[in-house]
Order: C-alpha cells, then sequence, then structure tokens
C-alpha cells in the first residue's frame, strides 16, 4: 500500500542554532557555467543565482565552480561567495580527462561535513560535462543536488552506467523528466506515482517540478499544490536548487533530505507568493526577487515562527 501524499508546506524545520557561526550551517558549491565558444551562448546566471539562493537560505559558505573566464564576472556578481576555476581546453569546454582529478580535488578540498553539491546550472551537455555528472554521482563524499544540465547529461549517459551512488536529490522539470524516463507526452503529466517510480529506480530524492511540484525518495511523496505563474521565469529552477543544497547542508543528520526538499520547494512556493501578492501581478518576477523572499519564507517553517525578539547587549560597568 503507497503512503499517502503530504504537503511540502507541513514539514517543519528545527530552529536556528542561536550560537551558529558560518561553519556551523553548512557550506554549498555551485558547479556549472559555460564559457560559449563564438557564436555559442555563454551561460554564468544559473550558477550565480543558486550561490545567491543557497545564502538566502541560510547556509553558511557559498562557494562558485565554473570556467576561468567566468570566475570574475560570477564574483562580482555574487561577491559574498568564494570562488574556483574548472579546467576548460583551449574553446572553453570542460575537459574529460581533467574531471576525475578535478572532482577528487574538490571533494577533498571541502573538510565541512556539511557542503552539498550543487552540480549544473549552465553546465551545458558537452562530453566535458557529461564525465563530470559522472564522476559527481559516482562519489559517495558528499551530497549532491543534480539540476538543469546535470540531468539532461545524466538522460544521455546508457543505462549501465547512469547510477547514482551518491546523496542525491534530481530536479528535473517535466521535459528533463521525459528525457530521463524516455517517456512520450503523449503519456499525460507525470505525477506523484511517476515521481515515486523514478525516485525508486534511482534511489535518489527526485523533485519533479512543473505548476504542482512532487518530491519523493521512492517511498513518500510531498506535493506542492499551488500553481503560480510568476514563478515561470528564467532561472527559478536555479534558485530552488541553491535552496535545497543549503537546506541539506544546514540539516545533514537533522532530517533526511526528501523532507528537505520538500521544505525548499514550500519556501520557493511561498517565496514566490509573497512577491505576486506584493506586486499584485502574475508575471514580471526575475528570480534575484525569489531569492530575496526565501529567508522570510523559511523561517515561517521553522518550529519558532515568531519573529526574533529584539535584544540589547549591556555595557560593561
Amino acid at each position: 500500500m503507497t503512503e499517502p501524499v503530504q504537503r511540502c508546506d507541513a514539514v517543519r524545520l528545527p530552529p536556528r542554532d542561536l550560537r551558529g557561526h558560518k561553519g556551523t550551517f553548512g557550506a554549498v558549491v555551485v558547479v556549472g557555467g559555460r564559457a560559449g565558444a563564438p557564436g555559442e551562448p555563454t551561460m554564468i546566471g544559473g550558477v550565480c543565482l543558486a550561490a545567491q539562493a543557497a545564502l538566502r537560505a541560510g547556509c553558511g559558505l557559498a562557494r562558485i565552480v565554473v570556467p576561468q573566464s567566468l570566475l570574475h564576472a560570477a564574483l562580482a556578481t555574487v561577491p559574498e561567495a568564494t570562488g574556483v576555476a574548472i579546467p576548460t581546453d583551449q574553446r572553453g569546454a570542460l575537459d574529460p580527462g581533467a574531471m576525475h582529478r578535478f572532482v577528487r580535488t574538490l571533494v577533498r578540498s571541502e573538510t565541512n561535513s556539511r557542503t552539498v553539491l550543487v552540480v549544473g546550472p549552465g553546465l551545458g551537455v558537452s562530453d566535458g560535462s557529461r564525465a563530470l555528472v559522472r564522476e559527481v554521482a559516482e562519489q559517495r563524499d558528499m551530497p549532491v543536488v543534480l539540476d538543469a544540465d546535470a540531468v539532461n547529461c545524466l538522460a544521455r549517459l546508457p543505462k549501465s552506467v547512469r547510477g547514482v551512488r551518491a546523496d542525491a536529490v534530481l530536479t528535473p522539470h517535466v521535459g528533463e523528466f521525459r528525457r530521463l524516463t524516455k517517456a512520450n507526452a503523449a503519456d499525460g503529466p507525470p505525477g506523484p506515482d511517476a515521481a515515486r517510480s523514478l525516485a525508486a529506480e534511482l534511489g535518489s530524492v527526485l523533485v519533479l517540478k512543473s505548476a504542482s511540484t512532487f518530491v519523493s525518495d521512492g517511498v513518500s511523496v510531498w506535493a506542492s499544490m499551488s500553481p503560480n505563474p510568476v514563478l515561470g521565469t528564467a532561472g527559478s529552477g536555479d534558485v530552488l536548487a541553491g535552496v535545497i543544497g543549503a537546506l541539506v547542508a544546514q540539516h545533514a543528520g537533522t532530517l533526511p533530505p526528501a523532507p528537505l526538499a520538500a521544505a525548499a520547494v514550500a519556501a520557493h512556493a511561498a517565496a514566490g507568493g509573497a512577491w505576486r501578492a506584493h506586486h499584485h501581478a502574475d508575471g514580471g518576477m526575475l528570480a534575484r526577487d525569489i531569492a530575496d523572499h526565501i529567508p522570510r519564507a523559511i523561517h515561517q517553517l521553522r518550529d519558532d515562527p515568531a519573529p526574533p525578539a529584539p535584544h540589547s547587549i549591556e555595557s560593561p560597568a
């Protein structure tokens, strides 16, 4: 007997540690971006939005990992983050031969036990990108969120090598879901049972994004059933990936990743709802606007939703 579908906004988060610091609130490492050759698109916004959203969601540290030619622009956009350059070939594409060494070095350099990799925003689906995604999906050293082109890369791998050994959260929208499952649009929109089935097959948490979003770990399913047209904007999914990464980083060992992903979906939906109500509009929101509303949306999911009381520091006598 399958479990009933739960509401994403029913997930409660623990109170935030008043004595915590940036080292205790986890780190999110966002890997992506594409330095396009002449005539090809350059993609940098997704990694910046995901890193900014991770910080807005309360993680202590964010790191942006992009091709060398994009690093300065990325850090200028999100100066609160630190940066690392991905090795590329002369055309700016990821070098497949360098990916194994790069991932091993990256994993070893992140000594914080609450570090989460977010891989995929603007990554592209080149040979190097596929090698990176395969390497990240097979490592067991840290949790990973596979978003956007990371999902597309996974879908392009043969099933025999598509295994996901990492503690992973995959965030496909409907089109990416169909690429993963080879489903046909004529089969109709995938729902909670489809999310549960693919999560079980991959041994991962699945966030199936659409007007109604379903989160599953292969057994339980959470749903966000509040369609909001303002969320249909470029970069919205990158923001969600960053929020998921931040909540997993902060609450590792306290809550499993599936309800944390559901809480991130709820916060993302609430942030879009707050913008829509404030602006009295059904469109025109920018993805960065979602991130600005994330702190309050997450606070409302905590077990102590009342605003923190002001306090004073006594002066020494």
